[in-house]
């Protein structure tokens, strides 16, 4: 009789799990690997359901070993000063004063947040930095106490670089115009990720004639001189949101939040989402995430009145210039023509540019873009990852789908009226 150890039986039991499923939704469309759950990291990290710990306290996370605290003291290479404890902006820190806004637009992967990023970034005085962790974690975010990645596990940070004390520093001295200060590793991202039309000409040329030790501290000067500095991220999850903004009382957020459904089509065209094919886990772990961070949001908006907004991606491509205005209105910033006419350059083609009624045209056109998936995913795909989905979509509104009809059907809502503060 051949006898198993723990670790077969768990890795079987997984297995058999797969199967299970696998028979109950025979469809060739569905690629079912649940098994990835039972992996370890390279170099035997231990790995967790994140669902699984969300709730743990981070007494007892320390008590479990599960990511618990860590001593910021132990960077050495970030400035003690920089601790979380001394984060609190006053409003006298160099290069930013009280009527400085600090913007924090947080999202999923393939949620339209590069095209909201590029909205707000298009006005004046504006300072807009994309994804400072882009390198430092390609596929996965930060929660407080654990590094998550997008097959529905998590795991202790590994370095300094990983630690949630860090990745708070990294945005405050963003926010406060220090790159110069940056972890080198993290100025190199930030040299690629710049995204304000006028600071990315002004630090190439500076980088084609001198270093970045010199280029830097330029940067950081002219950052100085705006009213709103604006980071996106995909990486940062709302634990960390929270922190930020009893910190900071200058912070605003934008929560930017998609049908899970169109963000697994739009994942599932990209090799660096490879993740997607697997649509259990991935629906698993990309709507257990959007229900911690979406419960989050609803606390902080009673917490912090008028500085969390959450927007739909559906609502504003069906109607974006209402909602870019609604957007400015809330971050306080002036929504201009020139800023018009780029929302509009943004999202169309020459053909509709020049139509004689480009804003219905445009509108029209972003709108079909969002709702691409109901014509190209199978009824049983969508049908996983309603499934999966389902405690998600009593929080933020979405409503599954029960027939190819009702898939297909574009006049179909599928969303409905949600007491939430905000574009949706």
């Amino acid at each position: 009789m051949v006898r198993l150890n723990i670790k077969a039986k768990f890795s079987l039991i997984c297995c058999l799990s797969a199967v299970s499923f696998y028979l109950i939704f025979v469809y060739k469309d569905v690629s079912v690997c649940v098994c990835e759950k039972c992996r370890k990291a390279d170099g035997g990290s231990r790995f967790y359901n994140h669902d699984a710990v969300a709730h743990i306290s981070p007494d007892a996370r320390s008590r479990q070993g599960i990511g618990g605290p860590v001593s910021y003291l132990e960077s050495g290479e970030i400035d003690t000063s920089d601790r979380p404890e001394t984060l609190h902006f006053n409003g006298t820190d160099t290069n930013t004063n009280h009527s400085t806004k600090f913007i924090l637009l947080v999202t999923y992967g393939r949620s339209g947040s590069s095209w909201l990023g590029n909205i707000t970034g298009q006005a004046e005085n504006t300072f807009y930095v994309f994804e400072p962790f882009q390198r430092t974690l390609p596929q996965g975010y930060f929660k407080e106490n654990f590094v998550c990645f997008n097959n529905n596990t998590c795991r202790n940070p590994q370095d300094k670089i990983e630690r949630y004390t860090t990745i708070l520093a990294t945005v405050y001295q963003l926010f406060t115009c220090q790159s110069s200060k940056l972890h080198p590793f993290l100025q190199d991202i930030f040299i690629r990720n710049l995204r304000s039309r006028q600071h990315v000409e002004t630090l190439r040329k500076c980088l084609n004639i001198s270093s970045v030790e010199t280029c830097l501290p330029e940067i950081d000067f002219l950052c100085s001189l705006t009213s709103h500095r604006i980071l996106k991220t995909i990486r940062i999850s709302m634990e960390l949101v929270r922190i930020m903004m009893k910190m900071w009382q200058n912070l605003k957020v934008i929560h930017l939040v998609r049908d899970p459904r169109a963000i697994t089509h739009s994942r599932l065209q990209l090799n660096a989402f490879s993740m997607s094919r697997n649509i259990l886990s991935h629906s698993q772990d990309l709507c257990t995430r959007m229900k911690y961070d979406s419960l989050i949001s609803l606390q902080l908006q009673k917490l912090y009145p008028n500085r969390l907004k959450v927007v739909s991606y559906e609502a504003l491509a069906e109607r974006p210039i209402v909602g870019a205005k609604y957007v400015y209105k809330f971050l306080n910033m002036s929504f201009n023509e020139n800023v018009f006419h780029s929302i509009i350059h943004s999202i169309s083609t020459k053909k509709t540019r020049n139509s004689e009624y480009p804003y219905l045209t445009v509108r029209y056109n972003s709108s079909a873009v969002a709702k691409q998936w109901r014509l190209n995913m199978s009824l049983l795909q969508v049908q996983v990852i309603d499934y999966f989905c389902k405690d998600m979509y009593s929080v933020l509104g979405y409503i599954a789908i029960n027939s190819t009809d009702e898939l297909r059907s574009l006049s179909t809502p599928l969303r409905r009226s949600i007491d939430i503060d905000g574009f949706l």
